[in-house]
């Protein structure tokens, strides 16, 4: 069986969409026999044998293939991706196209090629103010199309799934199976921090809260700077560690918020680092006293885990896809724009750490329902229904 993937964000985005579409791949290519299958990756451009992503790829039964025409390659293979990858399909004798990021091509259907969209989320549509209007339209559009055109869809959450069926009515239910995305491997193993060089952990504060996520309005940044200036004084020596890069409208954003930290006085207690790589982040994750995550709304909330996953208690959101991430280990915050709230929650927390190690006990067995093995297994049995179906 010929199987064709959406490639762009497993070979071009280093995070996010990029980690979700390489587990993917591995995690599908795991649980079928390579000697039956072989596996098309469709990149909008040439792949070099030394690219970054390729050592990420954890099987041999896989080929590359990427616009067949200077025009397909023109705006960067986005014409090709939206329009002219139907033709290669063709040619390429594929049975089953994956699209890993909520679309699929355009174009008329092939009656012998069954479709697969993965919706990650709809939050362009829920908090379109936090988008530019142009995305918004385009997103909408996409997804509405791979909602329609699918035979079937993989939704990241239940909240996705309530989401694609209040916004795509028309969408049958039936069409949809929720499979969260996997936990890396590395955040389980509590006890590795071999990999880590011993300046990175020298240069770290004694004691931090941990804050995971791109900068931008819905991930409440702003919010979990302003409840550590509230807790500073009481915990004097703690500090606070926030790990995203501000782009786009995150950028003055950002900048609002470093006003903040400056009105504050607490430069020398609130730390940004824009990127660590995948060796450094679990370490930090098991370093951190807690971990604050007070999004207003996500697809599915992967920091939750990560922090369960590593032994560390968690400050989220009430409600959502967030208590589908967290269970009952996380520490739930009603309104995740008050600052007080989030505030008081966290230093109970600190304040108790009986209280802590209560919720580190209960987010171990939790963490195991997103380990890359049980994924897997939801993703081969979601494969094998649908073939046979």
């Amino acid at each position: 069986m010929n199987i064709g993937i959406d490639a762009k964000r497993l070979f071009f985005n280093s995070s996010g969409l990029g980690n979700y579409s390489r587990r993917f791949c591995n995690a599908l290519a795991s649980q079928l026999s390579p000697h039956d299958t072989h596996f098309i990756l469709y990149s909008p451009k040439k792949i070099p044998p030394s690219h970054h992503f390729l050592k990420e790829i954890y099987f041999n039964n896989y080929s590359i293939a990427t616009p067949y025409s200077p025009l397909m390659r023109s705006f960067g293979g986005a014409l090709w991706r939206s329009w002219g990858m139907r033709q290669q399909w063709k040619h390429d004798q594929i049975q089953i196209y994956y699209g890993l990021s909520n679309e699929l091509p355009f174009g008329e259907p092939q009656t012998d090629i069954r479709e697969v969209a993965i919706i990650h989320d709809l939050i362009f549509l829920r908090f379109p103010h936090l988008y530019p209007r142009g995305d918004v339209f385009f997103y909408r559009h996409k997804t509405q199309f791979a909602c329609r055109r699918a035979h079937a869809l993989i939704a990241a959450s239940e909240q996705t799934r309530r989401d694609i069926l209040t916004f795509y009515p028309d969408t049958p239910p039936e069409k949809i199976t929720v499979i969260p995305p996997a936990c890396d491997a590395a955040f389980y193993d509590t006890d590795n921090n071999a990999s880590v060089p011993a300046s990175t952990a020298a240069a770290l504060p004694p004691r931090f809260v941990l804050s995971v996520g791109a900068v931008t309005p819905r991930k409440n940044t702003a919010q979990s700077v302003e409840a550590f200036a509230h807790i500073a004084d009481t915990f004097g020596d703690l500090h606070l560690l926030l790990v995203g890069k501000a782009v786009g409208m995150g950028v003055p954003y950002q900048e609002k918020i470093k006003a903040y930290i400056k009105s504050r006085h607490l430069q020398q207690r609130v730390h940004w680092l824009p990127t660590v790589d995948n060796a450094t982040l679990p370490f930090l994750y098991r370093q951190a006293v807690a971990v604050l995550y007070p999004s207003q709304t996500e697809g599915f909330g992967m920091p939750i885990v990560e922090a369960l996953a590593s032994g560390t208690a968690v400050i989220t959101t009430a409600g959502g896809c967030f208590e589908e991430a967290g269970g009952e280990a996380a520490v739930y915050v009603q309104n995740p724009n008050d600052a007080r709230e989030i505030a008081a929650a966290l230093e109970q927390l600190l304040s108790t750490a009986q209280l802590r190690q209560q919720h580190i006990i209960k987010g171990k067995p939790h963490a195991q329902l997103f380990t890359p093995e049980n994924i897997a297994r939801r993703i081969g049995a979601f494969h094998q229904a649908f073939v046979n179906g």
